[in-house]
Formats: structure tokens, sequence, C-alpha cells
């Protein structure tokens, strides 16, 4: 466990009367808050389909009466709480949308104390969260406080490339006091540097003169196969250096093409994810693999047209140091809490405001497991203690508290 504890630091939070009576309204609100994330869990959002769930989050947002929330042109969903309009606003975001497909059945099941579905840890609580941030802060307003952005926003999982976060600091112009990016499971998890990513998909299509006779295995037997042209690529790939520090990743993570076991393939692709806390040294593994396509493109016969690499997601790296405020609350309302808590270097929605210099960690509500699988599950006795710790993290970004 990291300490950053000086308990008194937080004395004046504690104290403040519209805090202390929110704290204390939290325990009533956690059931509630399963309840919702069920609700939204059952609702579906693919990647690039979160309209459906935006809706519905839009309407417990206006039902917990703490004003009428806003859908963009992106698709985020933002209710705005005003406050000193000197002071830029303090933002909590969690996103809509999940890793599975349409289709994928999200009914949740609740059993032995946990609550089992897929997108019910990320991030169906964190969007749950949020609804009750906006009941708490509705009840119990403080005065002389900064204005608040609560909401959801889209495109943070698979190819989303943080779309909706791109939009919403745009649309700010970058004024932002502190931001919280909300995930259902990771509690005592404080996210203070995100890791950067590139992504690209790498496609042979053959011209169809190189078929024009047919391409059955048997009888076209020497004609080219893009899965053959594309398998020595594959193997260049899993050859990438990549060094251990700085922490730095690659994987394939997707592989398509052919027409059946006895059809000469006239195209094929690949996903590759390249990852580094640095962006130094992702930045040379991508030239690394660049490099790589291009080589393999002269040496394999291919035409220079039939083969395409296309940039399909970019995450900036970033980093909020553990002196600022945000970081040092955040570890000292664990402490209070009695929570055990730990810095912790993650791929999330506030990524891009680390880079470009805005105060930002994420957090999350509960404990939980199996996340990106059919079994996840959040455990439900630990979220009243995950929305106290979110509660007084924002009202002390707020209030400017708590982090001295």
């Amino acid at each position: 466990m990291r300490s950053l504890s000086q308990p008194d630091a937080l004395d004046a939070l504690f104290a403040h009367r519209p805090v202390a009576d929110g704290l204390a309204a939290v325990d009533a609100l956690a059931e509630e808050c399963v309840a919702d994330a069920r609700r939204i869990c059952e609702t579906p959002a693919p990647p690039f389909q979160e309209a459906e769930r935006g809706r519905l989050f839009a309407g417990m947002l206006a039902a917990a009466r703490a004003g009428r929330p806003e859908t963009d042109e992106a698709g985020n969903v933002f209710l705005r709480l005003p406050g000193d309009a000197d002071r830029p606003p303090v933002v909590v975001a969690a996103h809509l949308d999940t890793v599975f497909a349409a289709g994928t059945d999200v009914t949740t099941r609740r059993e032995a104390g946990r609550v089992f579905g897929p997108g019910i840890g990320d991030n169906a609580l964190g969007c749950a969260a949020v609804i009750a941030l906006a009941r708490l802060f509705r009840r119990h307003p403080a005065r002389g406080r900064a204005p608040l952005l609560l909401g959801a926003d889209v495109g943070e999982e698979e190819r989303g490339n943080l779309r909706g976060m791109r939009a919403l600091l745009e649309r700010l112009s970058h004024r932002v006091g502190e931001l919280f990016a909300v995930e259902g499971v990771g509690l005592g998890r404080i996210v203070n540097e995100g890791v950067g990513s590139c992504r690209f998909e790498v496609e042979i299509a053959l011209d169809a003169d190189r078929h024009a006779e047919g391409s059955h295995s048997f009888g076209n037997f020497g004609a080219p196969s893009a899965i053959h042209l594309m398998a020595p690529l594959l193997a260049r790939a899993a050859a990438l250096r990549a060094p251990a520090r700085p922490r730095t990743t690659f994987n394939v993570g997707a592989v398509s093409g052919g027409g059946g076991l006895t059809t000469i393939a006239s195209r094929a692709a690949f996903a590759i994810d390249l990852r580094s806390v640095s962006g130094r040294s992702l930045a040379r593994l991508e030239r690394s693999f660049l490099r790589a396509v291009s080589l393999h493109g002269g040496r394999s016969g291919l035409r220079p047209h039939e083969l395409i690499v296309r940039e399909i997601g970019r995450r900036p790296a970033g980093r909020t140091p553990p002196s600022l405020a945000i970081v040092k609350r955040a570890g000292r309302i664990y402490d209070r809490l009695g929570r055990k808590w730990w810095l912790k270097v993650s791929s999330t929605d506030a990524n891009l405001a680390m880079a470009r210099g805005i105060p930002a960690i994420c957090l999350g509500v509960t404990l939980g497991g199996n996340g990106h699988n059919p079994g996840e599950y959040i455990e439900t006795a630990p979220v009243a203690e995950g929305l106290r710790a979110l509660y007084l993290n924002v009202a002390g970004a707020a209030l400017g508290l708590g982090g001295e």
C-alpha cells in the first residue's frame, strides 16, 4: 500500500456540512445504484452502438431531478450542475460502451453477494455511480464549489478511439479543473498513468486478375494466396522487440480472411495493438512495425496497392504526478476510509486529459472480476464504500479541499 497519509488535510472536507450530509446519505443509495447498474447492463451498448443506452442514461439522469441532461453530436450524455462560474468545471465521466458485440445475452443475475452480467463492471456500474452522484449533489448542494459536469461518454472500448472524450474536451476547450474517469471495478486503484497505444489493421487484397481463372485449392494450386502471403508478416510482427522497461507490449488480436477450406484466399487481414507507458517507446515500436510491413511488401511480390495499412486507433500516454492534489486527495480519502490503495497504470478515458496536462485520474466503485468476459461480475457489498470515496473525491475537487 502506498501512503500519502496526512489525515488532517481532509478535516475541512469532512467537516463541510453539505458534504457530511451527502456522505450520510450514501448507504441508502447503494442498493439503488446496483439496481440502476443492472438496468443499464441489460441495455446493449456495443462499440459504435451506444445510442440506446445513452437514451436510457439520459432518462435516468433526468429522473434524478438534478437538471436536464444534454446529448452532444458524438453521443455523450452530460448534466451540468452550476457553480462558481470563475472556476473551471470538475468533470466526472463513465463510458457507455462495452466490448460485447450485438446479440450478446446481457441478462444479469444476482447470487451470493455478486451481480453477474456482460459489462456489469465495465461499465454499467460506473454509469450508475454517476447517477448516484447527481442525486447526492442535488440533495446536498454546497456553495462556492466549481461547476460539475457529470455524465457518460461513448467510444472508450475497442475501436472507439476515445472519440467521446475527444469531443468533450474539444467542446470544453480543454478548460477543466480536474477530471475523474469512473469504472465499475477497481476499488482502491488510483489510475494516475495512462498507457499509450496505436492500433493498425493490415489487409492483403489481391487483384482480381490473380484469380481470373479460379481459386480452387487443387485445380489452381500455385496461385497466390493472401493468407499464405500474410503468414510471414504475422511472424515478423511476432518477432518485434519491446522493452520490458518502460513497459511496452504488442498483440495481434484479430485475424480474418479466406472463403473456405478449399478456396485460395484473395483477401486476409489482421489487427495489431501496440502499447507503452512511454510515448517515445511506443513511437519506436510503431516505426519498427511499419518498417516490417514495408519490407514484407517489397520481398513478397505483392503489388504496392495490394498491401493496405489502416490506423484504427491511437491513445496518447500520459501521467498525473502523485504530487498533484487530485492524487494526494484520493490516497488520503482511502486512508481515512481504511481501504488499501495503490497507484496504477492503465488505459482509460483519463488518458487524453493526462496527456494534455489536465489533472486526471480513474477510480473504481467496487471489486469484481472476469472483465471483458460474459461471466463478468461485481461484488455488491463494497459499492457503498466505493460511492463514498467517489463522492468525497468529487466534492473535494469542487470545493478545493483535501488535496493540500
